[in-house]
Order: C-alpha cells, then sequence, then structure tokens
C-alpha cells in the first residue's frame, strides 16, 4: 500500500485553493462592470498582492484584461483602472427549443450576445429535421467567431430529463419526443452539452446576469406558449432530481376539469392560455364598440402580445381576459409560496409596451389566495429572451464552480514555479 506524503498533498490543496480562487475572481470579473482590483479584493476578502497575482495569472490566460476607464468631468489625472473579459477569451454557444421557433447563440461567459440566430420551425418536422436546423445554425455561427467555444448549454421547453440530457414529451409538440439532445448536440460539435428546462433557465439567467443576484429565494415563472416555472432557493437553481422541475402549468387546479394532453386533469394551461383569453374578448367586444382591438385582425388572430399591450393601453376586454389568465395562474402559483415560503416572483414575457399590468394583476390575485400578503411580482428585464440567456448561465455556473475546466492551471511561463500566492 502506498501512502500519500503530506506534502504533496499540501502542495495538492494549495492548488485547489489556487484555483477555487481564479474561478471565484474570474466570476466576479464576468458578472459585475467596473471592478478594480482594489474592489475585487474587498469583495471577495483576499488581500490585494493575491487578489493581484489572481489577475495576473487570468490575464495571462487570456481571460481578463485591463482598461482605463474614460476621463470624467475634463479630469486629466489619473484614470481608475477597471477588469473585464479579455475580447478574446472563451464563449459558450446557447440554444433555446420552443414551439415555433427555435434561437442559437453565442455569448461570453457575462452573457454578452456576440452572435444570434433565429430560426423558424413549423409542425410537420420531425426530429432529424429538428437538429439539421439546431446544428446548422450553430455551425453558421462558428464561421462567424473566430474564439474557442468552451460548451453548449441547451435550454428546452418540458418536460425534460436533464441529467440524462434527453427531451421527453413535450405536449404539443409536433409529435416530437424522446430526443438526447445533449448528446447530439455532442457528437456534432465535439464539445460538452447540458440541457435544462427553460423556466430553469430563465430563473439561472435572473439569478447570474439579471436583477435578482441578491436574491437568495425567487420564482420565475416564463409565459410563452405554456407557463413553466424555475425555483432559485437559498441562492441555488433548485432543478429537482433530473432537471423536471417547474411544469406549473402542468399541475392540476380542477381536479375535476378536463383531461389534458399530458395525461393530467385540470391543468393550469387549460384554463390560462390564449385561446381562452381570445374566446373571452369575443365574449366583451360587443359591449365595448369604442375599443381599438377589432383593428388588430379579429380576436381570433391575437397574440399574447397583441393582448398584454392592449391591456396595458387599458383596453376593457383585454384587461378583463389578462385578469381571468392572472386569477387562474394566481392559484396555482400561491400553493408555490405556500409550501416554500417566498415572496418573490419575476415573470418573464414577451411585451413591447411599457404598463406592468401583467404585475399589477398577478401581484394583487396571489396576494387575495394567498397566506403571504407582502408578494413582490417583477417583470424580468430580458422581457422573453430569460431561457435563451439562461442556457449560457448553466454553462457560466460550470465554469465558475471549476465541475467544467477552463485552463484554470498554472500560466504556461510559471510551470515548475511553487504554488505560494492564492
Amino acid at each position: 500500500m502506498t501512502v500519500s506524503q503530506p506534502h504533496n498533498k499540501a502542495g495538492a490543496n494549495i492548488r485547489d485553493l489556487k484555483q477555487q480562487n481564479r474561478a471565484l475572481i474570474l466570476k466576479h470579473i464576468a458578472l459585475t462592470r467596473g471592478l478594480s482590483r482594489g474592489k475585487l479584493a474587498r469583495i471577495v476578502g483576499l488581500s490585494k498582492m493575491a487578489v493581484g497575482n489572481l489577475v495576473s495569472d487570468l490575464i495571462a490566460m487570456g481571460l481578463v484584461e485591463e482598461c482605463e476607464t474614460p476621463a470624467a468631468n475634463g479630469n486629466y489625472g489619473r484614470r481608475p483602472i477597471i477588469l473585464q473579459l479579455a475580447a478574446a477569451s472563451p464563449c459558450i454557444c446557447g440554444m433555446l427549443v420552443k414551439r415555433g421557433f427555435f434561437q442559437v447563440i453565442l455569448a461570453d461567459l457575462g452573457g454578452a450576445v456576440l452572435h444570434r440566430r433565429d430560426i423558424p420551425f413549423e409542425g410537420g418536422m420531425d426530429q432529424e429535421q429538428m437538429l439539421a436546423l439546431l446544428l446548422g445554425a450553430y455551425d453558421a455561427l462558428r464561421r462567424e467567431e473566430p474564439r474557442r467555444v468552451l460548451a453548449v448549454g441547451i435550454a428546452s421547453v418540458g418536460p425534460v430529463d436533464a441529467a440524462s440530457g434527453v427531451l421527453l414529451t413535450p405536449p404539443s409538440f409536433y409529435g416530437i419526443s424522446n430526443v438526447p439532445l445533449a448528446q447530439r448536440v455532442q457528437e456534432h460539435t465535439g464539445l460538452p452539452a447540458f440541457l435544462i428546462h427553460d423556466a430553469s433557465a430563465g430563473a439561472l439567467a435572473e439569478k447570474f446576469y439579471g436583477g435578482q443576484k441578491n436574491t437568495d429565494n425567487f420564482i420565475y415563472l416564463h409565459i410563452m406558449n405554456g407557463i413553466g416555472g424555475g425555483y432559485v432557493l437559498d441562492g441555488r437553481l433548485y432543478d429537482g432530481d433530473s432537471g423536471q422541475s417547474g411544469e406549473i402549468g402542468h399541475t392540476s387546479i380542477n381536479f375535476m376539469g378536463p383531461r389534458c394532453s399530458c395525461g393530467n386533469v385540470g391543468c393550469l394551461e387549460l384554463y390560462a392560455n390564449v385561446p381562452q383569453m381570445r374566446r373571452r374578448i369575443t365574449e366583451l367586444l360587443p359591449l365595448y364598440r369604442s375599443s381599438a382591438m377589432p383593428a388588430l385582425g379579429g380576436s381570433d388572430q391575437l397574440t399574447w402580445l397583441d393582448i398584454v399591450d392592449a391591456a396595458n393601453h387599458k383596453e376593457a376586454a383585454a384587461v378583463a381576459a389578462l385578469e381571468e389568465f392572472c386569477g387562474y395562474l394566481a392559484y396555482a402559483v400561491a400553493a408555490n409560496i405556500n409550501l416554500l415560503d417566498l415572496s418573490c416572483i419575476v415573470v418573464g414575457y414577451e411585451s413591447s409596451s411599457r404598463g406592468g399590468i401583467v404585475e399589477k394583476l398577478l401581484q394583487s390575485k396571489i396576494a387575495a389566495c394567498s397566506r403571504h400578503k407582502n408578494i413582490t411580482v417583477l417583470h424580468s428585464g430580458f422581457g422573453g429572451d430569460a431561457p435563451l440567456i439562461g442556457s449560457i448561465a448553466c454553462v457560466a455556473q460550470r465554469v465558475f464552480d471549476l465541475s467544467l475546466p477552463l485552463l484554470l492551471d498554472e500560466p504556461a511561463q510559471k510551470e515548475g514555479q511553487a504554488d505560494h500566492a492564492q
């Protein structure tokens, strides 16, 4: 039996600690603008010398660079030096799979999008055609970007088995099911690929790159062609044992209700959906003859975007339909709030107008049916793009926690030197 030498073990621990500190420094630089070395030292609780050594390592690796801030108010004195991701630092590919069209992007570790492709996807296409569209978009973006790509994050309509990387059986998804998405993407790109439920991706985007960086507990609700929920608990994404959490649209709000395509009865999405809102508006329009909504092409053609924008402009029929939608949604959300003791909800959806009527209605409805009265409902700063940005965050998270290697060993010019600085 071989006995480990204490000196080697100590050296390994020092190297591990140094890698962890480098990753921590890199995370703060990627996620926070305008950091100087001194400010960074105060944030992470390390000495200025230690931070200086770690930053120098990251610069030598080509991950970080320093730049001078612009002079302000005619001041020509010494300008502060700030840290930022290097222009040639590695990037991440993000994919979003949803009904109607796909999106593929390249972005840096800080979530800044470099290139983007939106690809329509119509019914009648099969699994292989779907994969061909996704992978073709990836190839096109790679031809535009010379930087190294670290990995691919795939946010998808659910249910998904994130642990095995499989898109399972999404309702109303053109009959496509049981697709080994992560495996097929990895085989084509030669890169690690990770699958995540779209609503969980939205929650991760809010936590990493959005307005909830300092919020430890919140629910992210994604409203698109369905309703999904993502959960951040104790500062980390909660994704369940296999990544199948968040299917709030397929939780029952009426145990005596109709059968859903998912197999359950009385699902939320059977009541809170765009066709239901269209029917409600059709019923109400005769009462509001001065309404401008018929000019949109008829209530049977209204989209979610049309209805929300009309409601924000105080169109009474749209407000009533949206109020009914939010009432159903509030019942499902209140159950989550009561179980998890949460008070912050972030809602992501497409909207081309200001007004926040969805948030106002939802907040009042939840307060009425929840034992928690101090509920805050916020609109996502990403609009409907939070799951797409979250596909980047699910890779960045792995980089920062060292589960995805990013050349965090000693820079080449320091090989052979002892590890003294942490």
